[in-house]
């Protein structure tokens, strides 16, 4: 719960509006990582070669890469 008093405090709408919009970015992030990654093990899984799966694991790479910059950002920054 979030106390009302919170929102006494000067300039608190436009903080916690960065930290919905922060988490609401860091969720398709990990979503993305999920799916990167569900990709990647299927296709080893199948037999295909590491060169097959390049670009899902950058995707993957990229996306988790995302969701730290986002935690670092959103714990530091705010």
């Amino acid at each position: 719960m979030i106390d009302k008093r919170l929102f006494a405090v000067p300039g608190i709408i436009k903080i916690l509006a960065t930290l919905v919009v922060f988490t609401g970015l860091q969720a398709f992030a990990i979503l993305f990582q999920g799916i990167f990654l569900a990709k990647v093990l299927v296709a080893l899984w199948q037999g295909n070669g590491i060169t097959s799966v390049v670009n899902q694991v950058l995707a993957f790479a990229i996306a988790f890469l995302v969701r730290q910059l986002l935690v670092v950002f959103k714990n530091g920054r705010l």
